[in-house]
């Protein structure tokens, strides 16, 4: 059962202290980073065990997110790239008790409680169901590369995509698997000219949502519209939190219960129009 939060209203922003910081030279190491580019891309191999979110988040805070391999071109290049000696993989630094002791890296794709399976920075669904012999497909002739008894959702608790960098009983090097959030394993991170926050996106939006890093509340920055509803998913994309009518630029969101990670928000307006907003919230 998802916890209901209150909704505060304060007269003045400035009047009120905010929490925030810049992450991104905490969340990983320069000297831990390995770039590279394929297929006009750029992508970095962080090689700093942590779980999904904290992966998901750190890719956010870096200007990315985590990797979307959409082509068996992108596959085969991601794939040379991790295995090449540049790369200094240490396998036994990155494996997966839920996935046969096998080494992996964290790729940005999550399963919702449909069974259906969407790319985190993109929303784009390319899996429906469990296993090919379950009835499990392809969404749209989207390409995947899932290991042949995948995805399985052993134990229902795997959510969450990775690409493995050794076999497994379920597959090969190089596959997909599905594997519970709290696997520490290393990451990549993807980079194709679009900013991870919507915030600094140079098209304007109808509203602002600041800061980008919260620790405690968010706040409505500047409105050139009315707001009607904010409703705030995860990004396993299960609703936390939703609030019904006129919103002003005087208004906060008590973010204090949510769990760390990444968030997306939908502001909705009289006009019958919305814009889309991420934040990424963390401890103190």
């Amino acid at each position: 059962m998802k916890k209901q939060f209150n909704f505060f209203k304060i007269a003045l922003i400035g009047a009120v202290g905010i929490s925030s910081f810049n992450l991104q030279a905490q969340c990983a190491a320069t000297s831990n980073i390995y770039k590279f580019s394929a297929n006009g891309k750029k992508y970095e191999l962080v090689k700093e065990a942590k779980s999904e979110p904290d992966a998901r988040a750190c890719a956010t805070q870096r200007g990315g997110y985590l990797a979307e391999i959409n082509s068996a071109v992108e596959q085969a290049a991601v794939l040379t790239a991790l295995q090449s000696t540049s790369a200094g993989i240490n396998l036994a630094n990155t494996t997966a008790s839920d996935g046969g002791g096998a080494s992996y890296v964290w790729l940005g794709a999550f399963n919702s409680s449909s069974d259906l399976w969407q790319w985190s920075n993109s929303y784009e669904s390319f899996w429906q169901g469990t296993t090919p012999a379950n009835g499990g497909h392809s969404v749209d002739g989207a390409y995947t590369h899932w290991g042949a008894a995948e995805p399985d959702n052993f134990n229902d608790s795997q959510d969450y995509l990775a690409l493995a960098l050794s076999a497994w009983p379920g597959g090969v090097t190089g596959e997909w698997n599905d594997l519970r959030w709290s696997n520490q394993l290393y990451y990549i991170i993807e980079y194709n000219g679009t900013l991870a926050t919507n915030e600094s996106q140079s098209i304007p939006k109808p509203a602002e949502l600041y800061p980008s890093i919260v620790t405690d509340f968010l706040f409505i920055k500047k409105t050139q519209k009315i707001i009607t509803e904010i409703n705030i998913t995860n990004a396993a994309g299960n609703k936390v939190k939703s609030i019904s009518g006129i919103c002003r630029i005087s208004d906060r969101i008590d973010c204090l219960g949510f769990p760390n990670g990444v968030y997306f928000v939908e502001l909705k307006y009289t006009d019958t129009t919305t814009s889309n907003h991420k934040f990424i919230k963390t401890g103190r």
